[in-house]
């Protein structure tokens, strides 16, 4: 006497639910991480470039009005620097200054910041990212 069984399906559905509950749940926290770390990187380049035409604004053009070379543009260094740290002291994360280059043409300004995150899931808790503008001085008067 054979016996016809047959198998059960009975919560197979409640697995695949929970399975693409699971996928969909790592989906969103992967693009809300990528969102995240975009939104900082553009604040700290807004920062950056902020901070980099307050030192610009320190320019003494007096001379370079009258003579149009811009061999005689004088830079204010330590109001520069202290122009682009006090608007770096007001970002809402902290931002350190990697360069502070004054030239004759210009100011270059590089930082960075610490992002971390609580979606990293304990593999990278912090990353560094950067920043780089530049400033020309090149307006005739």
């Amino acid at each position: 006497m054979g016996s016809n069984r047959t198998r059960s399906d009975e919560g197979s559905v409640l697995m695949w639910v929970i399975g693409c509950a699971t996928v969909a749940l790592l989906v969103v926290a992967a693009l809300t991480q990528i969102v995240a770390t975009t939104h900082q990187r553009r604040l700290l380049q807004y920062e950056t470039d902020a901070a980099a035409l307050m030192a610009a604004n320190t320019v003494d053009v007096s001379r370079f009005r009258l003579s149009g070379n811009l061999v005689d543009i004088e830079l204010a260094r330590a109001e520069a620097r202290t122009a682009v740290n006090l608007r770096l002291s007001e970002a809402a994360l902290p931002i350190r200054i990697e360069e502070l280059v004054f030239t004759s043409k210009g100011v270059m300004l590089r930082t960075s910041q610490a992002i971390s995150s609580n979606l990293m899931w304990g593999l990278r808790p912090s990353q560094r990212v950067f920043a780089e503008t530049s400033v020309a001085l090149t307006q005739l008067p």
